[in-house]
């Protein structure tokens, strides 16, 4: 019974990963893994294309951001309402996109 209980954890393992590139998992509570996308959360500049990690502390948000001003507008954020520009000339969204670090 012993030696049939390690051959068949033997064979679990032996049937594991190769090692190849698969899609990155989903978590179902947090969503995709963040890319480094305008507003995926971020705990520095080098998480984010933008260059631009930004804290609102009084939102408690951390997110990639980017510049902004009347020539160049903010996408809307994930709940799909407008961003305005805010007085420091970056976006500032009212949620963070659903992504985990």
């Amino acid at each position: 019974m012993y030696m049939a209980r390690f051959a068949f954890a033997i064979a679990l393992v032996a049937c594991g990963s190769s090692g190849g590139t698969t899609a990155p998992q989903v978590d179902a509570a947090a969503g995709p893994p963040c890319t480094g996308a305008v507003y995926d959360i971020c705990t520095s500049n080098a998480q984010c294309a933008s260059q631009q990690c930004h804290l609102y502390n009084g939102a408690a948000l951390e997110v990639c951001t980017q510049a902004c001003n009347a020539t160049t507008p903010c996408p809307n954020d994930a709940s799909g309402a407008a961003v305005a520009c805010n007085m420091m000339g970056n976006c500032k969204p009212a949620i963070a996109n659903t992504c985990h670090r």
